[in-house]
């Protein structure tokens, strides 16, 4: 089993870890676009942790970085 990123460069233990999770398993799954993925990992933040601010810093962050965890969830498929 493939150790799974879980948003990186987020400090643990934040309501970013299930959100990160879910996020991971849509990078690796192909249902949905990349950025799909990424909004969808920006709501459940905004829901966890109520924060526009926090959630806004997490999306622009996989925006900005996650190109490459994307890349390597779906290299070989």
């Amino acid at each position: 089993m493939r150790k799974k990123d879980l948003c990186t460069l987020a400090p643990d233990g934040c309501w970013g870890d299930p959100c990160c999770k879910r996020h991971d398993k849509r990078y690796e799954n192909k249902r949905l676009t990349r950025k799909q993925a990424d909004e969808l990992l920006r709501r459940c933040i905004l829901r966890k942790s109520g924060d526009e601010i926090i959630a806004n810093v997490y999306y622009y962050g996989v925006r900005l970085f996650g190109w490459y965890f994307y890349w390597k969830a779906n290299k070989g498929k």
